[in-house]
C-alpha cells in the first residue's frame, strides 16, 4: 500500500480523523476535499517528499498549520480553505521553491501574512474570510501594527522558478511514465551537449524521433524528459540472450531509422548531422516501431556548407574514415554510420568484434570477403526459425541488404548514395519481402481520432485473425456487434469516446483471450453483466462515463490479473465488496461520481500493487481506515 501514488476520496461523507499512517504513503497526489473530515491535520503529511498537490479543502479541520508542512519540498499545489484552522500561517513556508498556489480561505487564521515565496503573487481570493490576517504587499488586506523598532516586518522576496508545470485532469493521464535521461554536469562538455540537444529538438519534429516532453534545466542540473521507450534499444534487442529479431522484424525496423535520418538531412531548411548513429541510440516503442535518439554532439551545418570539422567524435567503429582523421562532419558520415548499423543487425556482430579485429579486418572488409561466398554463413542465426525454409526470397533480400550496407560504407564519402537513396532501396527490399501469394490477414484495425460516423459493420466480425480492434474517438453510434465476442484472438477492444447505445453484448467477456476492454465515454446502459468477473486474463476494463447500473458483486474478486479498472454511472450503487483486495495486480481503480455508499473498504489499502485510487463523487461515510490496511 505504501506505494499508492494517487488518491483522490474527495467530496463524499468520509468523517473523523486523517489517520497517522498517511505518512508513510509515497503519494504524489492528495485530494481529501468535501468531506466531514474533523481533528488535527496530522503532522506526518510532512512526511512525504515527493508531495506535489494536496487539498483538504472544505472539511472541518482545526488547530495550528502544522510547521512539518515546511519539509514537503517538492509541493506545487496547496488548498487548506474552508476548514477552522487557527493560529499564523507559518512563515518556512516561503521555502517551498516549487510552490505556486496556495488557499488558506475561510479558517481563523491571524497574524502577518508572508511576504517570500509563493505568497509574492498570491492575491486577496487566497486570505479572504481570515478576519486577523494583515499583509502590507498584498490588496485589500489591512496592514499589520507598527513595531516597537518604529519598523514594519519585512521578508525577502523569493524568485520562483518553475521547472516543470503539470497540470492534468485524471490521474490516468498524470502517472504516464516517462524517460528522464539526466546528464553529468561534472564534465565540462555536457553543458554544451545540453543546448546543442535542444536546438536541434527545437528545429526536428518527425514519427521517429523519439519525443520531447520537457526539459530541466537549472545550477544543478540538466535534463530532458522523454517519452518512454518500453522496448529499449536495438542493440539490446541484438544482444540480449532473452530478445530476439527475426528477418522480419529487422527488415521493418531499419526504414524506421532510416527515414528520420533522412529527414534531418533533407526535411529542414538547414542539415542535421546526427554524428552519432549507432545501435543502442536507436530505440523501440512499444509497437516496435524505431525512434532515433541522443543528439548530444549533432551538427546542424549552415545553409552554404555541406560539412564541418569537429573535435568531438562519435562511437569508435560507427565514425566514418574521414569523421575520425579529420573531424570532418557532413550527411556522408551519418550515412557510413547507418551502413554500419545495417551490417550489425544483419551479422550480429559489433564493429568492434575481438574476432573480427584479431584478423585485421573491420566489419565492412569481413563483409566483403564473405559476400562472394555463401551469404548465410555469417548473418545472425536468429534470422530464421529452426523449422523455416530459407527461400531464394529471403536470401535476394539478404544480399540486397548488404548491397545496400556496403554502398552506404564507401571510402569515399562522395562515392556514397544519400538517405534519401537509402529510403527507397530499403523500402523496395522491404515491400518485394513482405509480399505473399496468400491472402492478406488483419489482424489489427486501428482507426482511431479519424472522425468516423455511422455505425460499426457487424462484418468486422469476419476477421478471424483480428487481435486488435481501436475505433476510439469517433462519432459511431448504435450498438457495439455482437459478433465481436465470437472472434477467437482478439484480445484489445477499444471504442471508447463514441456515441455507442445499447446493452454491452455479453459475449465480449466470453473468450478466454480478451486483455483489453475499453468502453468509456459513451451512452452505454443495462445491467452490467456478472460474467465480466469471470474473465481469466482481463486486465484493462474500462466502463466510465456511461449509463450502466448494478452493483459491484463480490464476485469482483475472480478478476485476479485486472490492472485497470475505471466504473462510473449514477446507477452504480451498493458497497465496495471486501473481496476486491483479491485483485493483486491492481494498480489504477477509478470509481468516481456513483451511488457508492458505506465505507471505502480497509480491504483496497491491502492491495500492495495499487498506484493511483480515485473515488470521488460517491457517497462513502465512515471513517479513512488506512491503519487496518497493513501499510508497510
Amino acid at each position: 500500500m505504501s506505494g499508492l501514488l494517487y488518491l483522490d476520496v474527495s467530496q463524499n461523507s468520509i468523517e473523523e480523523e486523517v489517520p497517522q499512517d498517511i505518512g508513510e504513503l509515497k503519494a504524489i497526489v492528495l485530494y481529501f476535499y468535501s468531506n466531514n473530515l474533523s481533528g488535527v491535520i496530522p503532522s506526518r503529511l510532512g512526511e512525504l517528499p515527493h508531495l506535489q498537490y494536496l487539498d483538504l479543502s472544505n472539511n472541518s479541520f482545526s488547530n495550528q498549520i502544522s510547521l512539518s508542512f515546511s519539509n514537503l519540498i517538492s509541493l506545487e499545489y496547496l488548498d487548506l480553505s474552508l476548514n477552522s484552522l487557527s493560529g499564523t500561517l507559518p512563515k518556512s513556508l516561503e521555502k517551498l521553491s516549487y510552490l505556486t498556489s496556495i488557499n488558506v480561505s475561510f479558517n481563523v487564521l491571524d497574524g502577518e501574512i508572508p511576504s517570500g515565496g509563493v505568497f509574492v503573487n498570491s492575491t486577496l481570493q487566497s486570505f479572504l474570510g481570515n478576519k486577523g490576517l494583515c499583509g502590507m504587499h498584498i490588496l485589500e488586506v489591512p496592514d499589520c501594527p507598527i513595531t516597537k523598532s518604529g519598523q514594519q516586518s519585512k521578508s525577502k522576496k523569493l524568485v520562483l522558478k518553475i521547472v516543470i508545470p503539470v497540470v492534468t485532469s485524471s490521474f490516468m493521464t498524470f502517472l504516464t511514465v516517462v524517460a528522464i535521461k539526466v546528464l553529468d554536469l561534472e564534465n565540462e562538455q555536457v553543458w554544451k551537449r545540453f543546448d546543442i540537444e535542444c536546438e536541434v529538438m527545437r528545429n526536428v519534429r518527425h514519427r521517429n524521433l523519439v519525443p520531447l516532453i520537457t526539459t530541466c534545466s537549472s545550477e544543478y542540473i540538466r535534463a530532458f524528459v522523454l517519452q518512454y521507450m518500453s522496448n529499449g534499444s536495438l542493440e539490446n534487442w541484438l544482444y540480449r540472450e532473452d530478445c530476439q529479431l527475426n528477418l522480419n522484424q529487422r527488415v521493418i525496423v531499419m526504414p524506421d531509422a532510416a527515414m528520420e535520418i533522412e529527414y534531418l538531412h533533407h526535411g529542414n531548411e538547414t542539415p542535421i548531422v546526427h554524428c552519432d548513429l549507432k545501435t543502442s541510440n536507436i530505440l523501440l516503442d512499444e509497437d516496435m516501431v524505431a525512434h532515433v535518439g541522443d543528439f548530444g554532439i549533432s551538427k546542424i551545418l549552415a545553409v552554404s556548407k555541406s560539412m564541418e570539422h569537429t573535435k568531438t567524435l562519435g562511437t569508435l567503429g560507427y565514425i566514418a574514415p574521414e569523421y575520425g582523421s579529420e573531424g570532418i562532419v557532413s550527411t556522408s558520415g551519418d550515412v557510413y554510420s547507418y551502413g554500419i548499423m545495417l551490417m550489425e543487425v544483419l551479422t550480429k556482430r559489433r564493429p568492434t568484434d575481438e574476432e573480427i579485429c584479431n584478423e585485421n579486418l573491420d566489419l565492412r572488409k569481413w563483409i566483403t570477403q564473405s559476400f562472394s561466398g555463401t551469404m548465410l554463413e555469417v548473418v545472425d542465426a536468429n534470422l530464421f526459425p529452426e523449422e523455416e525454409q530459407i527461400t531464394s526470397k529471403v536470401e535476394i533480400c539478404i544480399a540486397s541488404m548488404v548491397e545496400l550496407a556496403l554502398d552506404c560504407t564507401k571510402e569515399n564519402p562522395e562515392s556514397r548514395i544519400t538517405m534519401k537513396d537509402v529510403v527507397k532501396r530499403l523500402n523496395k527490399i522491404k515491400n518485394t519481402f513482405l509480399e505473399t501469394s496468400k491472402r492478406p490477414r488483419v489482424v489489427a484495425l486501428a482507426l482511431p481520432n479519424l472522425q468516423l460516423q455511422g455505425t460499426i459493420s457487424p462484418s468486422l466480425a469476419n476477421l478471424s485473425f483480428l487481435r486488435e480492434l481501436n475505433l476510439e474517438n469517433n462519432f459511431f453510434q448504435g450498438g457495439i456487434p455482437y459478433g465481436l465476442g465470437h472472434l477467437p484472438r482478439l484480445s484489445f477492444i477499444d471504442i471508447q469516446n463514441n456515441q455507442l447505445k445499447g446493452n454491452i453484448p455479453t459475449s465480449l467477456f466470453q473468450h478466454r483471450r480478451v486483455q483489453k476492454i475499453s468502453l468509456a465515454f459513451n451512452e452505454l446502459s443495462g445491467e452490467m453483466w456478472k460474467g465480466l468477473w469471470y474473465v481469466p486474463e482481463l486486465k484493462i476494463l474500462s466502463l466510465r462515463n456511461n449509463s450502466l447500473k448494478g452493483i459491484i458483486p463480490p464476485s469482483v474478486g475472480n478478476a485476479t490479473k485486472l490492472k485497470n479498472f475505471g466504473l462510473t454511472g449514477k446507477r452504480i450503487s451498493g458497497n465496495l465488496p471486501n473481496e476486491i483486495s483479491n485483485m493483486s495486480q491492481l494498480a489504477f481503480l477509478s470509481l468516481i461520481d456513483s451511488q457508492l455508499t458505506a465505507s471505502i473498504s480497509a480491504a483496497l489499502f491491502n492491495i500492495s500493487s495499487l498506484v493511483g485510487m480515485s473515488v470521488s463523487l460517491n457517497s462513502f461515510s465512515g471513517p479513512l481506515l488506512l491503519d487496518e490496511g497493513n501499510i508497510v
